[in-house]
């Protein structure tokens, strides 16, 4: 991929500097080449008794090739103005982007394999602009704050953005001079548009002290046009119907949480802040890849409930302190304690979320339990792993030498060696353990039969079931002056 990027911006302040005029743009060009090519020799050609060649009309198992150029830009401007301690900053974005010539060419090429829909929708969600098909969107913001009594400032933060999809589900396959016969072929969306995310936040930061300070805060997060995956029948090459999966905006996601934090400040040696958050993560799909497992193995289904997202981690506890001792005598009047500070931090998150599994029995022979996912649809990503911790500390001390500087450093992460799992058994809930039950399409090393195609497959004791365990560094830097 190659980008050429050009922006410029200006900032105009009144007399009085209370107020300050923002505003700007930037347009960006990005030429996008993309081969990929799976299992090449199959459909190869093949030769003959007779010397001859068969012909071949495939390009490997699965393929795709494109070469595609997106611009896209915006424009911005913004007022932050100041008035009697209010501080309030409104704006607007409008952002525009051109899909490019190889898609504006295949939507006019009936032998492109693109739904009859989708070339309306796009003709009708775009316009013309020198020759070329543009599309856009207009993105808000407004952020307040303002005292409500001494020392003590609530605030409010109200704005959209956008997430560009990946280039492959908009490009993928639309050339069909390239286009693959593969059974399970993804097709790009031309009228595919960007994820929009719109967020609230609503705080109150409270000084409770020279040195205290805590801070509330309520936050709301919706996800629109959340990029999902459809089932559609398109003619292929040869004019026959034939279903292909493409990635659509359907589906919805949101985020709402409480946050709190408390700083605290000791004179120059001493920093901390602790904070918690409570969220919960709810939508109608975690993925468009997810959705594509599901198309097919129930077909085109669509879902209007909502349920926990795999990301979704109820408690995010985190604490840290500095330490730091720079003077001109050491600590406790000792010499050698002195340039130096420590970093400790803690980390506590709730585990990930799973579907889980449940028992069906026992296999008549071998006597090994049976777990199956749970398929009613009200149980996905129900479950939640054990949670996980984290302490890491670092440090470092320093030697003057005139103008030089010589420092010894050290980081552990993990100090107490938890093991925090990252692959979680469905039928526990937290990482494999010698003894677990595992699900029923998983080796089990306690039922090892040559005869069952399952213990071939991969052992449940993967080491990167955990998350990075005990980890030491030492590090020697000199600063010359």
């Amino acid at each position: 991929m190659e980008a050429n990027t050009l922006k410029f911006s200006n900032s105009l302040y009144s007399k009085n500097t209370l107020s300050r005029l923002f505003f700007g743009g930037e347009i960006k060009s990005q030429e996008m080449r993309w081969i990929d090519i799976t299992r090449p020799w199959i459909g190869a050609p093949i030769q003959l008794a007779s010397g001859e060649y068969t012909q071949s009309f495939r390009l490997g198992d699965l393929s795709d090739v494109w070469r595609a150029t997106l611009v896209k830009g915006s424009f911005f401007i913004s007022e932050k103005y100041k008035f009697r301690g209010l501080i309030a900053d409104v704006g607007l974005r409008y952002e525009y982007w051109f899909p490019g010539k190889f898609v504006d060419d295949a939507i006019n090429n009936p032998r492109a394999p693109i739904a009859d829909a989708v070339r309306q929708s796009y003709l009708s969600n775009t316009v013309s602009v020198f020759g070329r098909r543009m599309k856009m969107r207009i993105l808000p913001k407004l952020a307040a704050s303002f005292p409500i009594k001494e020392n003590q400032v609530m605030y409010f933060n109200y704005g959209h953005s956008m997430v560009d999809p990946h280039p492959s589900f908009v490009y993928t396959g639309l050339d069909p001079n390239y286009a693959d016969r593969s059974t399970l072929r993804r097709v790009g969306n031309p009228d595919l548009n960007p994820e929009v995310d719109i967020s609230y936040e609503l705080g109150l930061k409270s000084q409770l002290s020279q040195n205290d300070a805590l801070t509330l805060a309520a936050f709301w997060k919706d996800k629109y046009d959340f990029i999902t995956s459809a089932s559609v029948l398109i003619k292929d090459v040869s004019g026959r119907e034939v279903a292909r999966t493409i990635r659509i905006n359907s589906d919805y996601a949101r985020v709402r949480g409480l946050e709190v934090s408390y700083t605290k400040r000791i004179k120059r040696w001493f920093e901390s802040t602790t904070s918690f958050s409570y969220s919960v993560s709810t939508g109608q799909s975690n993925s468009a890849n997810q959705n594509i497992a599901d198309i097919l193995q129930a077909g085109n289904t669509v879902s209007s409930k909502e349920l926990f997202l795999l990301w979704d981690s109820p408690i995010d506890a985190k604490t840290y302190a500095i330490f730091k001792w720079n003077e001109k005598e050491g600590l406790w009047g000792k010499k050698w304690l002195n340039r130096f500070n420590i970093y400790i931090e803690a980390i506590y998150r709730t585990g990930r979320r799973y579907t889980p599994y449940v028992f069906k029995g026992n296999e008549p022979f071998s006597g090994r339990p049976i777990y199956e996912i749970d398929n009613n649809p009200n149980n996905r990503n129900s479950g939640l792993s054990v949670g996980n911790f984290w302490l890491n500390v670092s440090g470092r001390k320093w030697f003057k030498f005139k103008k030089s500087e010589f420092a010894l450093s050290f980081e552990v992460n993990n100090l107490l060696n938890n093991k925090n799992a990252a692959i979680i058994n469905p039928v526990t809930g937290r990482a494999w353990q010698p003894g677990d039950d595992v699900p029923t399409e998983w080796r089990d090393p306690r039922f090892l039969d040559p005869r069952d195609s399952r213990s071939f497959g991969l052992p449940p004791d993967n080491p990167a079931r955990f998350f990075e365990q005990r980890h030491i560094m030492f590090g020697i830097s000199f600063r010359f002056g």
